[in-house]
């Protein structure tokens, strides 16, 4: 989430994992009160803000069953965007697919990515939809400050399942050339040139500006969020996870479990 105060919060309520149902009610925090506003929409995935009147949250619902029978009817799956500013949630774009994450570097760029390759760029006027030449399911986005993004997620090809990153250089997304990977579910970016991306089985990798590689960290398990400060960064996920990077100038550090 971006730079919002203490004292005007939007927040993601408690609720089910959101690739189990997507379901989320935003809380706001106030003057040392948490209170949900009238306007706040639900099915919430994720949200981001560069200021406390300027906050974007995504979301959606996949195609859900219409009743118990053996050969139900399914519901049709959407995504959204709302906007808040500062006084009520506004949804400015409804779309035929939900969305998993938001992220920018300023008012005037930010990127949000889902299902079936679904990404779409605020310009500071309107979202538009980009082609991102993919049908993964993208978990995960970070933007730097030079126009570049970065998106993450897992592709499927009938039992099959591997890791995808792309690569937004200010005029198309492309993929990325990395190690062979499982799913993929967030990414942290600092500069152009120093990206991480976190996954299942305890997966760590890292763009130094030249390639991609990828970090022991002596887990299995499922590492879910990834944010960093200068000198170090934090990875949380399954089970009570949490790994610490130490990022120096010589490189980044093996992460370290607490």
């Amino acid at each position: 989430m971006g730079l919002l105060s203490r004292e005007d919060l939007g927040g993601r309520g408690a609720g089910p994992h959101p690739r189990e149902a997507g379901l989320r009610i935003i809380h706001r925090f106030a003057e040392g009160i948490w209170s949900i506003p009238d306007e706040a929409p639900h099915s919430i995935d994720d949200l981001w803000g560069i200021r406390s009147d300027d906050v974007w949250a995504v979301g959606g619902q996949p195609a859900l069953p219409l009743d118990d029978s053996p050969h139900p009817q399914f519901s049709p799956p959407f995504g959204a965007i709302w906007h808040w500013d500062g006084t009520r949630w506004a949804q400015v774009q409804k779309l035929e697919q939900p969305l998993r994450r938001v992220s920018g570097a300023s008012a005037k760029d930010a990127w949000a990515v889902g299902v079936e390759g679904l990404t779409l760029h605020w310009d500071g006027r309107a979202w538009a939809i980009v082609p991102s030449g993919t049908r993964a399911t993208l978990q995960g986005v970070a933007v730097a400050q030079n126009g570049h993004a970065w998106a993450v997620g897992v592709e499927r090809s009938g039992e099959v399942s591997s890791g995808v990153v792309l690569e937004w250089d200010g005029s198309r997304w492309a993929p990325a050339r990395t190690p062979s990977i499982p799913l993929l579910n967030a990414v942290w970016a600092r500069s152009p040139s120093d990206v991480w991306a976190v996954g299942d089985a305890g997966t760590v990798l890292h763009w130094d500006g030249k390639a991609w590689t990828e970090l022991a960290t002596g887990t299995r398990e499922s590492l879910e969020a990834i944010h960093g400060q200068p000198g170090a960064l934090w990875i949380v996920g399954a089970h009570g996870t949490a790994l610490q990077v130490v990022t120096a100038a010589e490189g980044p550090q093996p992460p370290a479990a607490n």
